[in-house]
C-alpha cells in the first residue's frame, strides 16, 4: 500500500519557520554531517557495489540517511537529494517518514544503550522515549512537493522537510546520533545499467539568500538570531552522499578460481564461502589482501542477479558446468534467466 505523507502538513510549512523557539547551536558544519548509507550487503563507508548481473537484471537499493553529530540541537532539517544519472531513481512507496506508524500492534525494542521501549513507529535518531517506556517520533516530517501524494519531484529529486514537535530535541535515541537512521528510502537501478561509478548527492548552497525559495539541504539550529533567519538555512552541514559502483566483468562469468573454465571446482569454492559467511558473517573469495581483487571475483561469482553470492550461485554453476560438459551449448541466461 502506498505510504502517503500528510498533505495537510505541507500547508503549515511556512508557519513552522516563524514559530519555533531559538536557543543554542552548532558552531560550524564540522560538528554535524548528513550521510547516505546503503543497507545492502556490499556496502560500507557511503559506497555500495552492484554486480554486473544485478545491474543487468535491475536492482533495488535500500538506503538510509544518518545524522553524525555529538549533540542534538536541531530545529529544522531540509534535505534534497538527487542522482547524477537517470538510471537511479527514487522509489516513492519506499519512503518511511519518522512520523508514520508502521506497526499495527506495538512492538518491543531495546536501544543500543540498553533502554527498553514499545513502539508503533519505526524508531529514528531524533525520537524520544517517554517516562512510561513508550516511543514517540515527536516531529513533523513531510515532502516539499506540489504533488503531496508523490515524494519525488518532477526533476527526479527527493525533497524532505523535518521539524521538531513539542519541546526541545536534547539527545539522540540510543546514545549516539547514528544509532538509528533519520530517513529510509529505496532507489531503483535500471535494467542493463552500464558499468561505472554513479552518485546520489545532497543538493546544497552555501549562500542562504541564494537559496531563497528553493529548499535545498540545510539545517536551522536553535540559535537563529531572528525570525527572518528561519526562512533560510543558517548552516549547511557536512554532506556525505552515496557512491554506487556498478562492476564490470573481468574474466569469465562463473570462473571463480580463475583456472580458465567453469566447473565443479568453482561451485565448491562458492559453497565453502557461503558456509563461512553463514556461520561467522565474514568470508572471502580470495586471500583478502586486495579488496579490488575480492570485488572482481565476487562479480564473477554472482550469477543470479541478486547482488549476493551464496549457495544458489554454486548450484547454478554446477548445472551450467554439467550441461556444457555434456556437449550442449548453453548460455548463462539459458540456465539462470534474469527476470
Amino acid at each position: 500500500m502506498k505510504r502517503h505523507i500528510l498533505p495537510a502538513l505541507a500547508l503549515c510549512a511556512g508557519m513552522l519557520f516563524n514559530t519555533l523557539p531559538v536557543s543554542a547551536s552548532y558552531a560550524s558544519a564540522d560538528e554535524i554531517a548528513f550521510a547516505v548509507r546503503s543497507q545492502d550487503g556490499r556496502a560500507g563507508n557511503n559506497t555500495v557495489r552492484i554486480s554486473p548481473r544485478a545491474a543487468q537484471r535491475g536492482y533495488q537499493l535500500h538506503n538510509s540517511i544518518y545524522l553524525e553529530a555529538e549533540r542534538a540541537e536541531l530545529t529544522i532539517i531540509g534535505m534534497k537529494l538527487k542522482a547524477d544519472t537517470d538510471a537511479l531513481t527514487f522509489v516513492p512507496d519506499s519512503l518511511i517518514p519518522a512520523n508514520l506508524e508502521v506497526y499495527k500492534d506495538a512492538v518491543n525494542r531495546t536501544t543500543p544503550d540498553g533502554i527498553a521501549f514499545t513502539t508503533n513507529y519505526k524508531p529514528y535518531c531524533l525520537g524520544e522515549i517517554s517516562s512510561n517506556g513508550t516511543y514517540r517520533p515527536n516531529c513533523f516530517m513531510f515532502t516539499v512537493n506540489p504533488n503531496a501524494d508523490d515524494p519525488v519531484s518532477s526533476d527526479g529529486s527527493l525533497n524532505v522537510l523535518w521539524s521538531k514537535g513539542t519541546g526541545k530535541v536534547t539527545a539522540f535515541l540510543g546514545g549516539k546520533s547514528d544509532a538509528y537512521s533519520c530517513l529510509d528510502f529505496d532507489m531503483a537501478l535500471a535494467k542493463n545499467t552500464p558499468a561505472g561509478t554513479y552518485h546520489v548527492d545532497f543538493l546544497s548552497t552555501e549562500d542562504a539568500k541564494e537559496a531563497e525559495y528553493e529548499r535545498l539541504t540545510y539545517l536551522v539550529t536553535n540559535d537563529a538570531e531572528s525570525p527572518e533567519d528561519l526562512d533560510y538555512h543558517n548552516l549547511v552541514p557536512t554532506l556525505k552522499g552515496l557512491t554506487v559502483i556498478v562492476g564490470a566483468l573481468q574474466g569469465e562469468l562463473g570462473d571463480v578460481n580463475a583456472d580458465g573454465s567453469v566447473n565443479a571446482g568453482d561451485a565448491s569454492e562458492l559453497l565453502i564461502y557461503a558456509a563461512k559467511a553463514g556461520s561467522s558473517g565474514s568470508a572471502s573469495l580470495t586471500d583478502g589482501s586486495d579488496p579490488e581483487q575480492e570485488n572482481t571475483v565476487y562479480d564473477l561469482a554472482e550469477i543470479t542477479g541478486d547482488n549476493i553470492v551464496d549457495a544458489s550461485d554454486a548450484a547454478v554453476i554446477l548445472q551450467y558446468a554439467a550441461v556444457n560438459g555434456a556437449g550442449a551449448d548453453v548460455s548463462w541466461d539459458d540456465i539462470a534467466p534474469l527476470a
